[in-house]
């Protein structure tokens, strides 16, 4: 089992503390997704993950955080061997710099894979303090064959949610959507805005992955 890099680990600790009050709706779709994961792990043969695709439009900035807050979250709770993550979008574009600087920032070690396209870069994004098992990170549309199937989609701007009524490859289906960051582009709070978000989409994965494996022990 991998070993969380700590100053992500804290950053984690320090996301779910800033929660604050949630909603009776938004409470509720975070432990539907709860009861689901922990549903899908617990039917899962031993050895073999599930799926989770966090999806927006332009695969660029949400999902990105989503994907990758939701592969440290499960790192921390130990379930890091049970869950693989990804993200998509309705269609490709860019990982937005800002993006990929807000999960720097958050302790996530960062790096662009050689030879990438300079339109649209890989980066390789790792959440162990080794920097063993990097994910593979770019803009993608949901169809894309690196998606492994079957998968939950948690649905994380509306226009994705609203605009694509079936998702192929889904087996289930979560809305769990945040206010784009890019509100904030090109002024000099675009980075803060950008923490902020992570650190929301960060806080609100730990309740659902704490949830799920309390499910999972009961």
């Amino acid at each position: 089992m991998e070993t969380l890099n700590p100053t992500l680990g804290a950053f984690l600790v320090a996301s779910k503390g800033a929660v604050g009050d949630v909603s009776e709706d938004r409470a509720a779709a975070l432990s539907g997704i709860a009861a689901d994961l922990a549903k899908l792990v617990s039917g899962a043969a031993e050895g073999t993950k599930i799926n989770l695709n966090f999806v927006c439009t332009h695969n660029s900035r949400r999902s990105h955080m989503g994907a990758c807050a939701a592969a440290a979250v499960a790192s921390f709770h130990g379930l890091g061997d049970r869950v693989a993550t990804f993200s998509s979008g309705t269609e490709g574009t860019a990982f937005y710099p800002s993006a990929v600087a807000a999960l720097r920032s958050a302790g996530f070690h960062v790096s662009t894979e050689e030879g990438t396209s300079e339109t649209n870069p890989v980066y390789l994004i790792c959440v162990a303090a080794d920097g063993s098992n990097p994910m593979r990170c770019w803009s993608k549309a949901y169809t894309d064959d690196s998606i492994c199937h079957p998968f939950t989609a948690i649905m994380v701007c509306d226009s994705a949610d609203k605009g694509c009524p079936l998702i192929k490859g889904a087996q289930s289906r979560h809305s769990l959507t945040y206010q784009d960051p890019k509100a904030g582009d090109k002024t000099p709070e675009e980075l803060e805005g950008y923490q902020t978000r992570l650190k929301q989409i960060a806080g609100e994965m730990m309740l659902v992955f704490e949830e799920a494996k309390a499910i999972l022990s009961s």
